[in-house]
């Protein structure tokens, strides 16, 4: 099972239990917020994936009207979506992405970070551990966080999107290296009830 499905796997799971409205890691969202954005950014670069330049408004509208309770299917739907147009995508064909156009492989890259980053954030909302691969398996994303700032930042000079990456010990999970990439404190807490 490659990193994505993984991670993709782990989300669906802590998507069966979430608590709507729980605060995330990401500030001003909701688990609820949270869970509609990972459909919105698995619908969007599937339709990439294919060939397509996608609508993001229009896909965001769309998950919107999800009632919370179809999340879970929601998602899942779309990680199947995206990785079997993944799958399908001829590796020399570049894709429509914010970074601009990319092969495949970039996008599949971007939404693997996407789902580990943010089963982390569930995970955290939810107080669980997050099972989200192995350190082997993950110590690869590090680097991946690394080149999607570095994409991310030449792309759109001077973005917020991806927070201020924080500090962490020598020796550090790769987990929690990656999560600190993307702006989060590898140490997060839910706020007392």
């Amino acid at each position: 099972m490659s990193v994505l499905e993984t991670a993709q796997d782990g989300v669906v799971r802590l998507l069966a239990e979430a608590r709507w409205d729980a605060p995330t890691p990401c500030e001003g969202w909701d688990v609820a917020t949270l869970a509609r954005h990972l459909v919105t950014g698995e619908r969007a670069f599937t339709t990439a994936l294919r060939g397509s330049a996608y609508d993001l408004a229009a896909i965001d509208a769309e998950v919107q009207r999800i009632a919370p309770a179809d999340l879970p299917s929601a998602y899942a739907e779309a990680a199947h979506g995206l990785r079997a147009a993944a799958d399908a995508a001829p590796p020399e064909r570049s894709v429509p992405l914010p970074l601009g156009p990319r092969p495949p492989s970039v996008a599949v890259e971007v939404r693997t970070l996407e789902a580990v980053v943010h089963g982390w954030d569930l995970a955290r909302a939810l107080g669980r551990s997050p099972h989200l691969g192995d350190d082997a398996a993950l110590s690869p994303l590090v680097e991946s966080a690394d080149r999607l700032r570095a994409g991310l930042e030449a792309a759109r000079p001077g973005t917020t999107a991806l927070g201020t990456s924080h500090e962490v010990t020598p020796g550090a999970p790769a987990l929690d290296r990656v999560v600190a990439r993307f702006g989060r404190d590898p140490a997060w807490t839910p706020p007392p009830a």
